[in-house]
């Protein structure tokens, strides 16, 4: 039962991932009103952390950070907007003051816009999606792309719980 749940999931994850590469290649006439307000959002800001630093104290290693990158093309169908919105959410209910306050960044990016297309090879994007990116002593970690979001935003707790516990698990808690 396990496996064929799994097999369910990938296969869901997977069509959902068709079609929104479906709706990003213009094979669908999306609400060109929003897909142009989108074409317009680039990713050169920088990614919106916490204001409080994150001091090196002697002898002791620093703290991790990610940065939770939420990517969109040109067009977007409903579920896109939804993801990058939960995520945009947990990150900032959960990761702006307190234990992580600083540590977490978060950052819309269109990798369909030229000076983002090196995304799509850096994280082996196949469609929209989030990808988390950990740094430790300013050296990238190894990056994990949270497939699952797909399968959890349909539920908007479950989702929030999954997203803050890869965040969490990301940083190196567990």
């Amino acid at each position: 039962m396990k496996q064929l749940k799994n097999l369910f999931n990938t296969s869901l994850v997977f069509i959902v991932a068709v079609a929104c590469l479906f709706l990003a290649s213009g094979g669908y006439a999306a609400d060109s009103k929003s897909s142009t307000a989108m074409r317009g959002k680039s990713s050169k800001t920088q990614p919106k952390v916490a204001e409080k630093s994150v001091k090196k104290e002697t002898g002791k290693t620093s703290l991790s950070k990610v940065t939770v990158y939420s990517f969109y093309g040109n067009s977007r169908c409903p579920t896109c907007r939804k993801i990058e919105q939960y995520t945009k959410e947990t990150v900032e209910q959960n990761f702006s003051s307190g234990t992580y306050a600083g540590r977490v960044a978060f950052m819309s990016v269109n990798f369909e816009e030229k000076p983002n297309e090196h995304f799509v090879k850096d994280y082996q994007l196949v469609s929209s999606g989030v990808v988390l990116q950990p740094e430790k002593d300013g050296k990238p970690g190894k990056w994990e792309n949270l497939e699952a979001v797909w399968v959890q935003v349909g539920d908007k707790s479950k989702f929030f719980a999954y997203m803050k516990d890869s965040i969490i698990k990301s940083l190196g808690g567990k």
